[in-house]
């Protein structure tokens, strides 16, 4: 989602750091009077020069040099912002509020000044903008965060990593052979929503939210919850083996003709029947034709008869 104007080689990148310029300006309706105007600036210092960001909004500015921060140690292993953490803090979570409900059904999760609790359950964790830390209770894993990419670490079991994409607001799994993340989960300051693995039945799991919470800590209520129900959330509903679709469309196939055999015997039984019906008919109405002649013939018999004894 971060772009610059030019091409910058990521490793030529040699620091990253924020400062807060407060300066007066000249207000528009009165010459004389001055107006304060703070300016956030950002540096990313080079093998040769020093790009400089003036952006108006703080937010912003974080995820700016969160962002080259956390690209350039994914790439090299190195850290070049020596105040990352302390910037991750303020963005996930001293610009949300302290106090918010996180529910799916009759599950739900609180959190209060960096506490996230489950009600019902003894579980306690403590979020400091870095990373999910096991408190007491029952302990269901650690979370690490690094702006970037969201690691659930497990005793005994392997690592499930997300990673964070800004500007669409979405944790994707790692990508398969084919580039594709096969689970993806959506963020919003009211919800936490699943796009995929596709619903078969159309409705996807949703955490709401009482009031905004930070994105990491939504991803990790979703784990915890699918850590305490032992539910697989990186495994995508399963296909068909092409043997099963072959077998099944030779079934359907055959079935098919099936149906149409029956049905052609069905038409010429009652072809059959039409056809005896007609017969019928026909000799009947033969038979009545000839009955009416032989009355006709008698009854000309009888007239001549009268009229030769006349």
């Amino acid at each position: 989602c971060i772009s610059l104007g030019k091409t910058v080689a990521i490793r030529a990148f040699a620091s990253v750091s924020v400062s807060d310029t407060e300066f007066s300006e000249l207000s528009e309706s009165d010459d004389k009077s001055k107006k304060k105007r703070k300016e956030h600036v950002l540096y990313l210092e080079l093998a040769s020069e020093t790009l400089t960001f003036a952006l108006e909004d703080r937010t912003e500015l974080l995820h700016w040099a969160i962002g080259f921060a956390s690209i350039y140690k994914k790439v090299t292993g190195k850290s070049i912002c020596s105040e990352r953490d302390s910037l991750l803090k303020e963005l996930y979570l001293e610009n949300f509020g302290d106090q918010s409900a996180i529910k799916q059904g009759e599950e739900q999760w609180i959190f209060v000044a960096g506490k996230l609790t489950l009600v019902g359950k003894s579980i306690e964790y403590t979020w400091n903008g870095v990373s999910m830390k096991h408190s007491k209770g029952d302990n269901l894993g650690n979370i690490t965060w690094d702006g970037v990419t969201f690691t659930f670490s497990r005793e005994n079991k392997e690592d499930i990593v997300f990673s964070w994409v800004d500007c669409t607001g979405e944790f994707k799994s790692k990508p398969d052979a084919d580039g594709n993340s096969v689970v993806v989960w959506n963020w919003t300051k009211d919800r936490f929503m699943q796009f995929l693995p596709v619903s078969g039945n159309g409705q996807y799991p949703v955490w709401k939210f009482l009031r905004p919470v930070s994105p990491p800590v939504a991803m990790c209520v979703e784990l915890f919850s699918a850590e305490l129900e032992g539910r697989d959330v990186l495994t995508a509903p399963a296909k068909p083996e092409r043997k099963q679709i072959s077998k099944s469309l030779v079934e359907i196939r055959k079935e098919r003709k099936k149906n149409s055999s029956k049905k052609r015997k069905s038409s010429k039984r009652k072809s059959k029947k039409r056809g005896a019906l007609k017969l019928k008919t026909s000799q009947g109405g033969t038979q009545k034709l000839r009955d009416e002649s032989s009355e006709t013939s008698k009854v000309e018999e009888k007239k001549d008869k009268s009229e030769k004894e006349e």
